[in-house]
């Protein structure tokens, strides 16, 4: 059984993962996370499949939209249902929410258009779709997408709103 456990701060196993999933150059600094989570703007989620920690969601949270910036899954515990489930908990934790996520953009012709193509497929098999809005964020092309079963569909009001409410003025810019 998957569990989501709020934790106050960082742990030290998800920090490797999180350096391990993320470029550099795409990850928030450790402490901008724990400050976002001591204000209330931001949950972290470990992952649990008993006590063990197989993954994490990092949610970025304002009035009636939840933004996933960050979403992962330990490798050896890949390709085993645990990110459908992982989701599927999440859209039951948040279901007075509309869900978002940002991905890399597929079709560019990018180094990694293949495991794109996955990351988007595995979203589109769990009940994510586009919501037509592209944007550039840490110089990389990337599509926002959405919980189909959430209503209205976010605009890009809303979530440049997310944005600058949670991370302050200037970064939806």
């Amino acid at each position: 059984m998957i569990t989501l456990k709020k934790i106050p701060r960082f742990e030290r196993s998800l920090i490797d993962l999180y350096k391990k999933a993320f470029p550099k150059n795409e990850r928030k600094p450790i402490c901008i996370i724990n400050h976002l989570m001591r204000k209330n703007k931001c949950d972290f989620l470990a992952i649990q499949s008993g006590e063990e920690n197989l993954g994490f969601f990092i949610i970025l949270k304002d009035h009636n939209l939840v933004l996933v910036d960050y979403f992962a899954i330990k490798e050896t515990a890949r390709n085993k249902g645990y990110g459908k489930k992982s989701l599927e908990v999440l859209k039951d934790t948040y279901c007075d929410k509309r869900i978002v996520l940002e991905i890399e953009s597929v079709g560019l012709g990018a180094q990694n258009e293949e495991m794109r193509i996955r990351r988007k497929r595995f979203y589109d098999r769990n009940g994510f779709i586009s919501t037509g809005i592209q944007m550039c964020i840490y110089n990389e092309r990337m599509e926002l997408i959405y919980n189909k079963n959430d209503s209205p569909i976010p605009d890009f009001q809303e979530y440049a709103s997310l944005l600058e409410n949670v991370l302050g003025k200037g970064y939806s810019e």
